[in-house]
């Protein structure tokens, strides 16, 4: 792999260099079955890490490791109507911290401690959807839905980085969309 195409923006942001990927992991699915009813768990472990020997001579985790991963859903079907809800929860994301001492004298580089030794908070999102179906006549169906997302409005940091803003480091948080309402609505003939 090359360092470029692995979305580093931490010391390694404008370095040319080919590394190795190593990944491992297991997955587990359980899923149930009933008449109107749905339901899902499933688990990953998982260990992603990098070796680029020419910008640090030790493995460290890659832009992509999710350590944890649990996923819960189910759906609900009764005549018409369709309820279905989903909870996913996963580790941080890997990333690079400035050290204490965070700019080199007379420049604006920035001191980075070792690569992706922090994480960012875990992520947790709670999605709910609701769907009802009306038959007009023959073939022709209409159905509406409405679905939240992140329901809990969860602040969820999916990427940080730092850049230098005059003389001071910053951070900049990425984040996943909050609570959001949709609404659908199909017709089919």
């Amino acid at each position: 792999i090359t360092a470029q195409s692995q979305g580093f923006q931490n010391q390694f942001l404008f370095e040319k260099s080919t590394g190795e990927y190593s990944n491992y992991g297991l997955e587990l699915l359980i899923n149930r079955r009933f008449p109107s009813l749905s339901t899902w768990l499933s688990y990953s472990y998982t260990d992603n890490t990098y070796l680029f020997k020419e910008l640090y001579d030790q493995r460290f985790p890659s832009n992509f490791d999710l350590t944890h991963t649990l996923n819960l859903g189910g759906t609900y079907t009764r005549n018409r109507l369709k309820m279905s809800g989903g909870l996913h929860w996963h580790t941080g994301k890997p990333t690079t911290i400035p050290t204490s001492n965070v700019l080199t004298a007379g420049t604006e580089t920035i001191i980075y401690e070792p690569p992706n030794s922090s994480r960012l908070d875990d992520f947790l999102r709670l999605d709910l959807s609701l769907q009802y179906q009306w038959r007009l006549k023959n073939s022709t169906k209409l159905d509406f839905g409405i679905s939240l997302w992140n329901v809990l409005d969860e602040k969820n940091i999916v990427n940080s980085y730092y850049k230098v803003i005059g003389s001071e480091v910053v951070r900049v948080d990425q984040t996943a969309l909050g609570f959001t309402p949709n609404t659908s609505i199909r017709f089919t003939f």
